[in-house]
C-alpha cells in the first residue's frame, strides 16, 4: 500500500512550525504522533488529521482546549476620587476559561457591580 499524504490543520488551516503542533508519522505502526510542546490558549481548536493516496481519502478531528489559569496584566492602582464624581477602576486579566471576577471592599464581596467593558477588562464603576 502506499504510504498516505498527512495534513494536520486546525480549525481549517494547514499548521505551520510557528504554530508549535509537531507531528511524526511512525511508518512501522501505520500512526501519527501529535506533540504540542509548551501549550499555549491560542493553539486551542479543532485539529484534523487528513490522510490521502492514490486510492483515497480519510479524516478525523478532535477538539483541543488549552486552559490556563487567570492572570492580571493591569491591576488597579490606587486612586483619589473628588467628593461627588464617578469614580471607575479597571482590570485586564486573562484565563481560559475566561476567569471570574469579583470585587471586593475590606474584605466583603460587592455584589452586583462591575461591568465588562470588552473581552479582558472589567471595570467597576461607583457613583457619585
Amino acid at each position: 500500500l502506499p504510504l498516505p499524504k498527512i495534513t494536520l490543520l486546525r480549525d481549517g488551516k494547514p499548521l505551520t512550525p510557528k504554530d508549535g503542533i509537531e507531528q511524526t508519522f511512525d511508518a512501522v505502526n501505520h500512526r501519527l504522533i501529535i506533540q504540542v510542546k509548551n501549550a499555549r490558549v491560542d493553539q486551542s481548536g479543532t485539529l484534523t488529521c487528513k490522510l490521502e493516496n492514490p486510492i483515497g481519502s480519510t479524516e478525523t478531528s478532535f477538539k483541543l482546549n488549552v486552559t490556563a489559569a487567570p492572570t492580571i496584566s493591569k491591576g488597579l492602582t490606587d486612586q483619589e476620587c473628588v467628593l461627588g464624581k464617578e469614580l471607575r477602576l479597571t482590570v485586564v486579566s486573562s484565563g481560559s476559561p475566561q476567569p471570574t471576577v469579583k470585587w471586593f471592599k475590606n474584605n466583603v464581596e460587592l455584589k452586583n457591580v462591575g461591568t465588562k467593558a470588552n473581552d479582558d477588562t472589567y471595570e467597576l464603576v461607583i457613583p457619585n
